[in-house]
Parts: C-alpha cells; structure tokens; sequence
C-alpha cells in the first residue's frame, strides 16, 4: 500500500507541477511579453539544465521577465526520482 501511496503522490505532483506551469505560461503570453532572442533564450535554458544537475532537486520553475528584453518560462522535474 505504501508503494501505491508514493506513486500516487508523485502523480499529483507532477501534475500539479505542470498545471503551475501551463497557467504561468498563458499568464506570460497574455501579458504580451515577447520571447527572449534565441541565443538569449539557449543560454538561459543551459544555466537552468546546470543549475538542476548539480542541485538534484527534484523540481524547478523558471520565470523571466524583463521588459523590453524578453520573457521565458522553463520547467523541469521528475516524476518520481526513486
């Protein structure tokens, strides 16, 4: 019972996880923020993909803004890292 418990919670979070992010992402677009130039926006993905690495945290939500240069917001996570 206790496996199904854990799977049922990384379940939820995961879920949740995604729900946050879609809802900041239509947040960002309605604003009517313009997306980072790309070489912006790959330096910015590739900080984030280190910054996970070395952290192992299991889950992370980036949100930029500046105006007048860009926004961006990137997620990454696990399901379940066991």
């Amino acid at each position: 019972m206790e496996y199904f418990s854990k799977k049922l919670l990384a379940c939820a979070f995961a879920t949740s996880l995604l729900a946050t992010s879609v809802a900041i992402a239509a947040d960002v677009r309605s604003a009517g923020s313009k997306p980072f130039p790309a070489a912006k926006h790959a330096a910015i993905e590739r900080a984030v993909d280190q910054a996970f690495t070395e952290t192992k945290a299991p889950g992370v939500i980036v949100g930029i803004w500046i105006p007048g240069e860009g926004a961006l917001v990137t997620t990454r996570g696990f399901a379940d890292p066991a």
